[in-house]
């Protein structure tokens, strides 16, 4: 199913500001390893993502770090890792600025609520694949991430044009 992901997804590539890890820990002393869905990962504790309203369903989960999958398996998409709860993880998709999912004008909307600068701020879509359903993206509540500061939020977008369940 997670190839069939990687075929439907906009193939621009994503911002390379996102800071997220690459490869697995190996045995390492310093006290930034921790476990995740794909195994052990050390964190820069400087690219750690704090959200200070954590996310729907999840809001005493706080701090995230981002992990970047596989290309070969997984093409644009990533994981957004809780670092409080190890079960805790969403694939992401990073919106490209140049094959955009949502309008730029709401993208402004957006950041200006949250207080983000949008020359600063990656867009995340959350993706769930589900096996009567296939794949969706969630584009209503998009994660904003200011990558100057580390801080992200879930934002509610206004508009109604954009489904819970995008089909890509």
């Amino acid at each position: 199913m997670l190839a069939e992901i990687s075929r439907r997804l906009p193939s621009a590539p994503p911002p390379p500001n996102l800071g997220f890890a690459r490869e697995p820990a190996l045995a390492d002393p310093r006290d930034n390893v921790y476990q995740t869905r794909v195994g052990p990962r050390w964190i820069d504790p400087a690219l750690v993502i704090d959200m200070p309203g954590g996310l729907a369903g999840f809001p005493a989960l706080r701090s995230f770090a981002g992990i970047q999958l596989e290309r070969a398996r997984f093409g644009p998409l990533n994981l957004l890792q809780s670092l409080e709860d190890p079960r805790v993880a969403f694939l992401v998709f990073p919106d490209a600025p140049g094959a955009s999912l949502y309008v730029r004008a709401h993208v402004m909307a957006a950041c200006a609520d949250e207080g983000f600068d949008p020359a600063a701020t990656a867009i995340l879509v959350i993706a769930n694949a589900r096996a009567e359903s296939g794949v969706t993206l969630n584009l209503r509540a998009p994660i904003l991430l200011e990558t100057r500061r580390r801080t992200a939020a879930q934002h509610i977008m206004a508009e109604g044009e954009y489904p819970i369940r995008h089909v890509p």
